[in-house]
């Protein structure tokens, strides 16, 4: 009984936003993983982002998508969620998702790309990702 038919409709608007999110988070932790990886897939001749641009390169061209992203998902939110309590909803997911994605990223940029770090930053990024996915159900709560 998780989707309902009559309020599929109402769901929707969410439905982007999540794919989303989940392809921002999975994207952030894929480059992440390939930084920490680097000097193997050197050595193995696998042509990965921080292979060809550089460590820096990569994390600032990450950083510069997260922020496309972001401001996209923004304007989804102000234009696709019919409902106030959904937009505060979708707001703090936002919030919640992406500043942790950004302050990570320059920290693992700061670190000089310390795998600890790295994997501090991964962790991160998935707990706030199960987050998001809390919000995204209380909207669906919401929406009942």
């Amino acid at each position: 009984n998780i989707l309902e038919l009559n309020n599929l409709g109402e769901l929707l608007p969410w439905m982007p936003l999540t794919i989303k999110t989940l392809f921002v988070n999975s994207a952030t932790i894929e480059v992440l993983l390939d930084i920490s990886d680097r000097e193997g897939d050197k050595q193995s001749g696998i042509n990965t982002l921080p292979v060809i641009l550089g460590p820096n390169n990569t994390i600032s061209g990450h950083i510069a998508f997260l922020t496309l992203s972001y401001f996209d998902s923004i304007w989804d939110t102000i234009w696709g969620q019919p409902k106030p309590m959904i937009h505060l909803c979708a707001m703090s997911a936002l919030i919640i998702t992406y500043l942790p994605l950004f302050t990570g990223l320059i920290d693992v940029k700061k670190s000089r790309f310390s795998k600890l770090v790295i994997k501090q930053t991964i962790q991160n990024t998935t707990i706030n990702l199960l987050i998001y996915t809390i919000i995204a159900g209380f909207a669906k709560w919401l929406l009942c």
